[in-house]
C-alpha cells in the first residue's frame, strides 16, 4: 500500500479555473510551445547514471529541502535529478536504482503526454501554447525530444505493474514522481489538481491511507447506470491513474474498469488511453470468495491483465525492515518461496510465555493485534474493554454516590422488529437484551458490513469506520475501513436512556444510540508532516539528555512548540459521526444451552463504527507496525497468503508477539499459478530494463558525437 501525501503547496493549485489559473499564468508569462520544449529538455540534462544521482547533494541540490526553498524552485524548470535530491534531503529517503527507474518512467511518460497534448490542435494545452507552434516548428527538434523521453522509458500509454515484497518502497517512487510532476506543471503554468495524478485504491482503508479514492466508486465499476456528463467531467484532467492494492481486483472487475475508462475518453484504446500504474503484490491476500479462473494473474483467467501490461518493475529492497535486516531477509525469502524450518524456529522464539517472553502492558509505538476472523477480533476488543473497566470503574455494589467515570460508555443499538423476506421475530425486551449482551459485529450483518449492537467506547478507543465511501472527498475524508479513535461525544439534552449498568461487577454508563447526537473521531493513520514532526521531537529528546542546563531549556521550548503544532494538525483530522439506521440479519443462539442458531431480520440504529483493538489481515494489508501481536493462525486453506501478509507488517522480529507458534509443516509458498506469473513478470521486467539500458547508452553516445 502507498503512503503518499500531496507535495507541499499542492493545495494552492487545486482548481480547474478562475483567478488561480490567471495567477499562475501571469507568473509564467504565457509559455510558448518552444518554452515547453525547453522546459522538458531541461528536466533531463543532468545525469543518466543512477550511481551519480545522489552524489554531492550539498553542492548540486540547490537548497536544503525545506518548504520555502522548495517553493523557490517552482519558478524554474525542475530536473528529475534535482527533485529526487531535494526530496531525499527533506525526508532522508534515497531511492534505490529500481525505484529511481520507476520514478523516471512515470515522469517521462507524464512529460510525453504533455508534449503530445501540446501538439494536438484540439487540446486545451494547444490553446495556450500551440498558437506559436507552426511558426517555430523548424527550430524545434521535437522528434529528438520524444526519442529522449522514450529511451528513459516513457510510454505513449503507460500500463505499469509496480510490485515487490512488503516494504520494498513502492510509495516512495510514486511520491517523488508526484512531486516532480507538480513542480513541472507549476513551472509551465498548467493547472494542477488532485486529479492530475489520480491516486486510487481498491479498498476504502487503502484509499484513506494514500489520501485518495476507491477505484470502484471513482470509475463507476459497479454502477448499473449509464455515465453522465458530470461523471466524465471529473476524468478530463487525469494524466496518470494510480491504482493501489490491485491484488484485490478480480478479472471481471478488471474488464469493467477497461469498459468504463473507454467510456470516459477513447473507446478505441485499452483503458480509454489513460496511463495507469497498477501497484500491489499478488503474494498478499487474494480477493475473497472467487475461483482461480477469476484471479488476475491466473493462466485460467481471460489473460487480459497479462496482455495489457507494458512495463513491469519488481522492487526488491527491504526498506520497511531497515532496523532488522535479517528479519527483512526472512520475509523476502518467504515472498519468493516459503519459510525454512530454521526461520520457523526463529519466529517461534516470539511465542508469549516461552523463553521468558511476556507481553508488555503498554507499547511505545504503533501496535496492533492481528487475527484471522471478526469473531476473534470481537473477543480481543471485549477482553481489552473488560480490563479497562476493571482498572478504572467503581464496584457495582459500592456506595450509590460513587458514579462511574464519564470517559467510558456503552452505546446500545435501538433494535426494532421489521418484516423482511426472510424470517423475522418480534423484538421484545428479552430478545433485545440477549442481542446486546451476546452478539458482536460478526453476528449482525448489513450486507457484508458488521454492526455492533453494543459499542463499548472510551476516550482513545480504536475504531474502524463502516461508512460508505461518499465522504472520501470531504474536508476531513473518511470511508469504509478508515481507522480512527474516539475523541469525544455529545448526548442529547433529554437522554432518558442513559443509565448505570453492571459490567464485570463494575458500574458503567450506557445509553441508547438514538440519544447520542454525535461521536467525534480522529484519524489514526498519520500524515507525512506529522511523522516528520514526531521524528523531530524524538531527535530533540535524545539531544536533551546530554545537553547543558541552558541548552536543555531551549530544546524543551522547541519540543513544546512542535507538540503544539502536532496537536493542531491532529485537530484538523477530526470528524463527527451520527447514528445510522440499518436493516440487519442477526445470527444468534436463542438461549445459553441451544445447540443451533437462529437467523432473523430486524431494524437497528447504531453508529457506523466497530471496535478495532484487533485487526483482520484484510485491514492490515499495506500497513507498517512497530509491534504486532498475532493471536492465532487461520485454519485449513482459509485466507491464502494470510501468514505472509500479516508477518510482513511488523518492522522487526523483536516487535512480533505470538500467542500460538507457527506451524512447522504447513506450506506458505505461493501457488503454482502465482509462481508461473512471477516467472513471467520477471522475464517481462528483464526485457524492459535491458532494452531501456541499451537504448539510453546508444542515444547519449549519439548525442556526444553531434
Amino acid at each position: 500500500m502507498f503512503a503518499v501525501d500531496g507535495p507541499t503547496g499542492e493545495g494552492r493549485l487545486h482548481t480547474t479555473g478562475g483567478h488561480k489559473e490567471s495567477s499562475v499564468m501571469s507568473r509564467n508569462k504565457a509559455k510558448t510551445f518552444a518554452g515547453l520544449m525547453k522546459l522538458i529538455t531541461g528536466t533531463l540534462t543532468e545525469t543518466t547514471d543512477y550511481k551519480t544521482v545522489y552524489d554531492d547533494m550539498d553542492d548540486k541540490s540547490g537548497n536544503d529541502g525545506s518548504t520555502s526553498s522548495t517553493t523557490s524552485q517552482l519558478y524554474s524548470s525542475p530536473s528529475l535529478v534535482d527533485v529526487a535530491r531535494r526530496v531525499a534531503k527533506a525526508d532522508g529517503t534515497k531511492m534505490d536504482e529500481k525505484q529511481y527507474i520507476t520514478y523516471e518512467v512515470v515522469c517521462c511518460s507524464f512529460l510525453l503526454g504533455i508534449v503530445n497534448e501540446g501538439h494536438d490542435k484540439d487540446s486545451k494545452l494547444w490553446s495556450l501554447l500551440g498558437r506559436t507552434f507552426a511558426e517555430q516548428r523548424d527550430e524545434l527538434d521535437m522528434d529528438r525530444l520524444i526519442e529522449q523521453l522514450k529511451v528513459h522509458g516513457a510510454q505513449e500509454q503507460l500500463l505499469m505493474f509496480l510490485t515487490g515484497p512488503a516494504g520494498a518502497g513502492k510509495s516512495t517512487a510514486m511520491k517523488v514522481a508526484r512531486r516532480f510532476c507538480f513542480e513541472f506543471c507549476f513551472s509551465l503554468g498548467v493547472i494542477w489538481s488532485e486529479w492530475t495524478i489520480f491516486f486510487t485504491a481498491y479498498t476504502g482503508s487503502a484509499a484513506m491511507a494514500i489520501g485518495g479514492y476507491t477505484i470502484c466508486k471513482s470509475a463507476f465499476i459497479f454502477a448499473k447506470r449509464a455515465l453522465t456528463e458530470e461523471d466524465m467531467r471529473l476524468w478530463r484532467d487525469v494524466r496518470i491513474l494510480v491504482i493501489d492494492e490491485i491484488s484485490f481486483m478480480n478479472d471481471d472487475e478488471f474488464h469493467s474498469l477497461d469498459r468504463r475508462l473507454k467510456q470516459m475518453r477513447d473507446r478505441n484504446k485499452p483503458f480509454g488511453g489513460f496511463s495507469i500504474v497498477f501497484a500491489g503484490d499478488f503474494r498478499q491476500l487474494e480477493p475473497s470468495g472467487i475461483s482461480e479462473n477469476k484471479l488476475l494473474f491466473s493462466r485460467m483467467s481471460s489473460q487480459y491483465w497479462s496482455n495489457s501490461i507494458n512495463v513491469v518493475i519488481i522492487l526488491d529492497n527491504e526498506h520497511r525492515f531497515k532496523s532488522d535486516p535479517p528479519f527483512g531477509k526472512m520475509m523476502k525469502d518467504m515472498w519468493k518461496n516459503d519459510l525454512s524450518a530454521k526461520d520457523r524456529r526463529r519466529l517461534n522464539t516470539r511465542v508469549v510465555g516461552k523463553n521468558n517472553l511476556t507481553l508488555p502492558s503498554t507499547f511505545e509505538g504503533d501496535a496492533a493485534y492481528a487475527c484471522p476472523t471478526n469473531k476473534e477480533r470481537n473477543a480481543i476488543s471485549a477482553a481489552n474493554f473488560r480490563r479497562h473497566v476493571l482498572d478504572t470503574h467503581p464496584n457495582f455494589d459500592g456506595p450509590h454516590s460513587e458514579q462511574p467515570p464519564e470517559h467510558t460508555i456503552v452505546i446500545e443499538a435501538d433494535i426494532r422488529s421489521k418484516k423482511t423476506k426472510m424470517r423475522h421475530k418480534k423484538i421484545d425486551s428479552v430478545l433485545r437484551h440477549r442481542i446486546i449482551t451476546t452478539c458482536g459485529d460478526s453476528s449482525v450483518k448489513c450486507g457484508t458490513k458488521g454492526i455492533d449492537p453494543a459499542l463499548c467506547l472510551y476516550k482513545g478507543a480504536y475504531l474502524i469506520c463502516i461508512v460508505t465511501n461518499d465522504h472520501l472527498r470531504d474536508k476531513v475524508p473518511r470511508g469504509n475501513g478508515t481507522l480512527c479513535r474516539v475523541v469525544s461525544m455529545k448526548l442529547k439534552d433529554e437522554a432518558t436512556s442513559r443509565k448505570c449498568k453492571n459490567y464485570y461487577g463494575k458500574k458503567v454508563w450506557t445509553v441508547c444510540a438514538t440519544d447520542v447526537e454525535w461521536i467525534e473521531c480522529e484519524h489514526v493513520v498519520k500524515t507525512e508532516p506529522m511523522v516528520q514532526l514526531e521524528k523531530e521531537i524524538e531527535d530533540l529528546e535524545k539531544k536533551i539528555q546530554t545537553a547543558s542546563d541552558t541548552i536543555k531549556t531551549t530544546i524543551a521550548n522547541q519540543v513544546k512548540d512542535i507538540r503544539i503544532r502536532l496537536m493542531g494538525m491532529c485537530k484538523t483530522r477530526r470528524f463527527k459521526l451520527t447514528p445510522q439506521k440499518y436493516s440487519v440479519v442477526v445470527t444468534m443462539s436463542p438461549h445459553n444451552i441451544a445447540t443451533t442458531k437462529i437467523k432473523f431480520g430486524c431494524s437497528m440504529t447504531q453508529f457506523p463504527i466497530n471496535l478495532n483493538d484487533g485487526t483482520t489481515g484484510h485491514k492490515l494489508q499495506g500497513m507498517s507496525k512497530d509491534y504486532l501481536i498475532i493471536t492465532s493462525w487461520p485454519s485449513g486453506g482459509l485466507f491464502r497468503n494470510w501468514e505472509y501478509t500479516v508477518l510482513s507488517r511488523v518492522r522487526t522480529l523483536d516487535g512480533l508477539f505470538l500467542f500460538r507458534p507457527i506451524d512447522m509443516d504447513k506450506s506458505f509458498a505461493p501457488s503454482e499459478e502465482l509462481k508461473a506469473y512471477i516467472k513471467h513478470a520477471k522475464k517481462q521486467e528483464k526485457i524492459f530494463l535491458n532494452k531501456r539500458k541499451k537504448n539510453m547508452t546508444a542515444f547519449y553516445k549519439k548525442i556526444k558525437k553531434q
